[in-house]
């Protein structure tokens, strides 16, 4: 058993498909026995995150522009 202290870019891949699924996955899966902490914030944000891949791909299915965030112009 480890303890970790994760923020939400770590804690969201358990839930978007993205780079690093697999590892948060593993790491956040209840058998490995790990503790996990983090800020009261993060569960929020999460839900942001989660709304805004939601409209992003809702978008994306009607051909419409999608800007992604984490790209600066």
């Amino acid at each position: 058993m480890s303890a970790y202290y994760r923020d939400t870019s770590a804690l969201v891949k358990r839930y978007a498909r993205e780079a690093g699924t697999e590892w948060a996955t593993a790491l956040l899966d209840p058998a490995a026995g790990n503790i996990i902490y983090t800020v009261r914030l993060t569960g929020p944000e999460i839900a942001i995150v989660s709304a805004d891949s939601v409209q992003r791909n809702a978008a994306a299915a009607e051909g419409l522009p999608v800007i992604d965030p984490n790209v600066y112009s």
